[in-house]
């Protein structure tokens, strides 16, 4: 590991082939599982270097970080075997590809189909790389960053406002013993912003967060955090509701993202299909007829954007529901074998946040899942409304969600009252009730305001009654 991190800080600027130098690892790992009786065997290769910038109005921190490491699958007699190491070099890749193969030959066969895919052409494109992530100057940033923390803290009512910035910069390989040979390198900026206000007795605070495939200017840095700030002195001023009650509302950008990245993305996994709400239904209406979502790893600046899965499948554009009838799930390579169907390339190595994507084994996720915008401004569904509520934020940390039913419970932390087709105030201390599903046949308008959250891309959405209980 230290050899090939040294040659990477190195000649990080002078265009060295880093992936060629994965691939070899790779190829090198398979022909040893090969070698030791391996009927299939791939290596997926990682490495990845980060620098995180964490910086309030009264101090900051700035760490440059790497991971890497190497994950190797093995399948003899249909039993399947997985190993991975936090290490590379020729004798631990050789090492991870033996431990692998020993742990199919003891395991149960339980493989129906063959597990590897065999090489194809990709139909996209690659994602992005933005060269600015490799000389980036993190002393002149860090200070630019400061800057904005302080100037914003002359306002009474704001105690702390804070910024935490990720810089990382992705190279990954892909190889099997069926032919496939593929890499991918990739940049993604992802910031925090977080701002906290206090009023007598009163304490709020708001988070607000965006995420990028190449380097934000100095104003979209800015916009963030004054927009965080304000919603922060906005929640200084809200109110309790009077009652529960069902009306009419809005669902902002990010409440509809969190329900789609845990309700619907379940719902649309192949390998869930016999648990999914969506069983036996592809065909049928399942949303409102304004309603049109496509999974595309094949778009223009998507930051799941590639030529190929983690499995070294070509990303493609799958239509989910169009016009609100369902008319795909989403697969891996093995899930769509059994079902006799071709992968749609959504093999993903992500896993919980302590693991690391080569420790862990493919999983089915959306590359890019887009719910198709409408025509509608946010203003525009707001003055439609009489009497009813917009959920900006949520809070994810509480809630509730069976996946299985689409039946959730979510807490706002942001939202407003609308009167008479205008925002009136900001609300508080309730929560709203329903199922995932039931609210998607409810959707009689759909905006224009698309934001990208990273699998998820999605604008604001009108619906026709949410459930809305206060607490207690």
């Amino acid at each position: 590991m230290e050899g090939l991190i040294y040659m990477f800080e190195t000649y990080f600027s002078k265009e060295v082939n880093v992936t060629e130098k994965l691939m070899e690892l790779g190829k090198e790992a398979t022909s040893t599982a090969t070698m030791q009786g391996a009927d299939e065997a791939e290596a997926y290769l990682l490495l990845e270097h980060s620098d995180v910038i964490d910086v309030t109005n009264e101090s900051c921190y700035v760490k440059k970080g790497w991971r890497g490491g190497i994950g190797v699958r093995t399948v003899i007699d249909k039993s399947m075997g997985f190993a991975s190491s936090s290490s590379f070099g020729r004798g631990v890749t050789t090492e991870v590809a033996k431990r692998a193969v020993n742990i199919a030959k003891g395991s149960s066969a339980t493989l129906k189909r063959e597990l590897l895919p065999y090489p194809q052409t990709p139909v996209g494109i690659p994602g992005t790389f933005d060269k600015r992530f490799q000389t980036l100057d993190l002393s002149a940033l860090t200070r630019s960053l400061s800057d904005l923390c302080g100037n914003l803290t002359s306002i009474n009512e704001i105690t702390k406002t804070k910024i935490r910035m990720r810089n990382k910069i992705n190279y990954q390989v892909v190889v099997n013993n069926h032919g496939v040979e593929v890499e991918d390198r990739s940049t993604r900026e992802e910031v925090t912003f977080l701002a906290y206000a206090s009023q007598g007795s009163r304490d709020e605070m708001c988070e607000k967060s965006t995420v990028s495939d190449s380097k934000m200017g100095l104003e979209n840095l800015r916009s963030g955090l004054h927009s965080a700030v304000e919603n922060a002195l906005s929640k200084l001023k809200s109110k309790k509701l009077d009652k529960s009650l069902n009306c009419p509302g809005i669902l902002g950008r990010r409440t509809i993202q969190y329900l789609l990245s845990y309700i619907f993305v379940y719902a649309i996994n192949g390998s869930n299909k016999q648990t999914s709400p969506y069983k036996n239904k592809l065909g049928d209406s399942v949303a409102a007829e304004n309603i049109t979502m496509v999974d595309d790893g094949t778009m223009e600046g998507g930051l799941h954007t590639g030529l190929f899965d983690h499995e070294g499948v070509p990303r493609q554009k799958t239509t989910i529901i169009q016009e609100g009838i369902l008319k795909n799930f989403i697969y891996d390579n093995y899930t769509a074998k059994l079902e006799e169907k071709t992968s749609t390339g959504n093999a993903c190595r992500e896993g919980p946040v302590v693991y690391p994507p080569y420790a862990v084994q493919p999983t089915i996720k959306p590359s890019n899942l887009i719910l198709e915008p409408g025509n509608a401004q946010l203003q525009d569904l707001v003055s439609e409304i009489k009497s009813g509520i917009l959920v900006s934020g949520i809070s994810s940390s509480e809630g509730y969600m069976n996946l299985a039913t689409g039946i959730f419970k979510i807490y706002p932390n942001t939202a407003f009252w609308i009167k008479d087709g205008e925002i009136a105030y900001p609300i508080r201390d309730f929560l709203i009730t329903g199922n995932f599903h039931d609210l998607l046949k409810q959707i009689y308008r759909v905006g224009n305001d698309l934001k990208n959250f990273g699998r998820i891309i999605c604008p604001s959405i009108a619906v026709k009654e949410l459930k809305v209980s206060l607490l207690h």
